[in-house]
């Protein structure tokens, strides 16, 4: 069994340094599965589009092989 938390941040560099995207998943392994859940969040805004927020949350199901 493992748990993992990951993140990231992206952010301008030629502008005024102000954020671009950031993100953060939390993944649980076992044998069997995987349950991974993803935020996301996106700064970007143009005159149609004010960023966005998502979330996704996904089931992996392992195979005999992939162990």
């Amino acid at each position: 069994r493992r748990i993992q938390a990951s993140g990231y941040y992206k952010y301008d560099l030629t502008g005024k340094g102000e954020p671009v995207e950031a993100g953060a998943a939390l993944q649980y392994d076992n044998e069997c599965t995987a349950l991974v859940f993803e935020i996301d969040k996106s700064y970007t805004e143009d005159r149609d589009f004010k960023g966005s927020l998502s979330f996704m949350f996904k089931v992996i199901l392992k195979t005999l092989g992939g162990m």
